[in-house]
């Protein structure tokens, strides 16, 4: 198994790294999109509810048959597990590789946004035999987020059966204006002196 921890530049400055302890998705309407490398358009947008416990998404393999990969949608997790072998193949089209991307996630409490995730995975997961040589190894460099959407590049990798890949959300309140403005007094006054 696999870890790496990511937090977004300034953001949640004094939570940095921990978890905001009421902070849940449960109930919460999310959009998942996917988007292919291929075409460099999104193909898929779907809606779902998160519950918990439960798969919000079961994808079942066009070619294959039968499901493929589910993912649960926890109450501040995102978790992908592989049920069958597969791969996003690598285009040399200049558009993004594949990825599948979590919009609209919004907490039970306002103000909250996600500030950090931590990235853990498991299984064989590696470059698919297409993708440009010294492409980089699976890693956290495949997840990307804002303050409420996650994104998971899934192309050019290989996903054996049985890996999965875990996002655990890091959840802080959003910084209120005045304390951007006096982080802004601050760095101000230290460029005078």
């Amino acid at each position: 198994m696999k870890v790496s921890t990511m937090l977004a530049a300034g953001a949640g400055l004094a939570l940095a790294g921990s978890a905001f302890g009421s902070a849940s998705l449960v109930g919460d309407t999310i959009q998942r999109v996917q988007y292919a490398q291929s075409s460099g358009e999104i193909v898929t947008v779907d809606f779902a509810v998160v519950s918990d416990p439960g798969y919000e998404y079961i994808d079942s393999h066009p070619f294959a048959g039968g499901e493929w990969r589910k993912f649960n949608i926890g109450p501040t997790s995102i978790h992908m597990e592989n049920l069958i072998t597969w791969f996003s193949p690598w285009f040399d089209t200049g558009n993004l590789p594949t990825y599948v991307e979590f919009r609209d996630l919004d907490f039970n409490e306002p103000g909250l946004f996600i500030a950090g995730v931590t990235v853990t995975w498991g299984g064989t997961i590696f470059a698919e035999d297409d993708a440009p040589l010294n492409y980089p190894a699976f890693g956290a460099q495949a997840v990307i987020f804002n303050a409420d959407t996650v994104r998971l590049y899934t192309g050019p990798y290989q996903f054996e059966a049985g890996s999965w890949v875990q996002i655990d959300l890091i959840v802080a309140p959003a910084p209120s204006v005045a304390l951007l403005g006096g982080l802004g007094a601050l760095v101000a006054t230290r460029r005078r002196r």
